[in-house]
C-alpha cells in the first residue's frame, strides 16, 4: 500500500450555508490542495458511508434521494439522481453507496415494506452521463435498520441487522446466515479498510477558526 494518501474535511461555512467548505490536503504535497466551497445538493448526506473509487468521494442522501460524486483531483462535484426503483417514497426506504468487488460504485436500496434489498452498479459510457444498471434484488427480513457491502476472500457480502442480530448474504451462494447477536438496537454498520496511519512530523493541520467546529474527515 502507498504512504501517500489524501484527507478530506468538510465544514459548513457560517455565512453560507448552501454549500460545504471543503479542504483537501495531499500528503505527497505535504499541503492542502484545495480551500472553497463546493455544491453537495441538499445534503442529509451519510457522511459516515463514503466510497472511494479513484480519485472520487461518492456519499448517497438517505433523505432526498441523491449521490453526489466529489472528484479531488478537478475539484468538481456531481449529483447523480437515484434510479426511479430506488425513489425514497417514505422512512421505511433507505440507501447507501457501496464498492463492488472492490472496483464498482453501487448504490444499495432497502425497502422494508417489500423486505427487499436491490442493488444498482454506476455505469458510464465513455465520457457520457452515469446510469444504474439494476443487478441484484435479494429478500430480506423486515426492518433493517443498518447494513454494508462487504468483500472478503469468499466474495461479495451484504452485512446487515435486524437491530438485535446481525446477518450476512453471500452473492456467491445466495445464502444468508446469522453472523452475531445480542446487539443494542440502534448499532450501525460503518465501513472502513486498512487506512489508519499515523502522521508524520511535518504534516499540516488546518486552523479555520472562521467556522464551525464540526469536521469530517476521510483518508485515502
Amino acid at each position: 500500500m502507498t504512504e501517500d494518501y489524501k484527507l478530506i474535511c468538510l465544514t459548513e461555512p457560517t455565512d453560507c450555508p448552501l454549500f460545504q467548505h471543503c479542504g483537501v490536503y495531499d500528503s505527497a504535497a505535504n499541503a492542502w490542495t484545495t480551500d472553497e466551497e463546493i455544491d453537495l445538493g441538499p445534503r442529509e448526506l451519510e457522511y459516515d458511508h463514503p466510497v472511494v473509487s479513484g480519485e472520487t468521494v461518492y456519499w448517497a442522501s438517505d433523505c432526498v434521494g441523491y449521490v453526489v460524486a466529489f472528484d479531488t483531483t478537478t475539484k468538481r462535484t456531481e449529483i447523480i439522481p437515484v434510479p426511479e426503483g430506488a425513489v425514497i417514497d417514505s422512512d421505511d426506504d433507505t440507501i447507501e453507496v457501496g464498492m463492488w468487488n472492490e472496483r464498482l460504485p453501487c448504490l444499495i436500496h432497502y425497502n422494508e415494506n417489500a423486505a427487499t434489498f436491490t442493488l444498482w452498479m454506476l455505469r458510464r459510457k465513455s465520457e457520457g452521463s452515469p446510469q444504474w444498471v439494476k443487478s441484484h434484488e435479494i429478500s430480506s427480513i423486515p426492518s433493517v435498520p443498518s447494513f454494508v457491502l462487504s468483500h472478503d476472500s469468499t466474495g461479495m457480502l451484504l452485512v446487515y441487522s435486524d437491530g438485535y442480530n446481525a446477518y450476512s448474504y453471500s452473492f456467491k451462494d445466495g445464502e444468508s446466515q446469522q453472523i452475531g447477536s445480542g446487539f443494542r438496537y440502534y448499532r450501525k454498520f460503518i465501513p472502513y479498510t486498512n487506512t489508519l496511519r499515523p502522521c508524520g512530523k511535518q504534516e499540516v493541520f488546518l486552523s479555520s477558526p472562521e467556522k464551525t467546529s464540526s469536521l469530517l474527515a476521510w483518508g485515502f
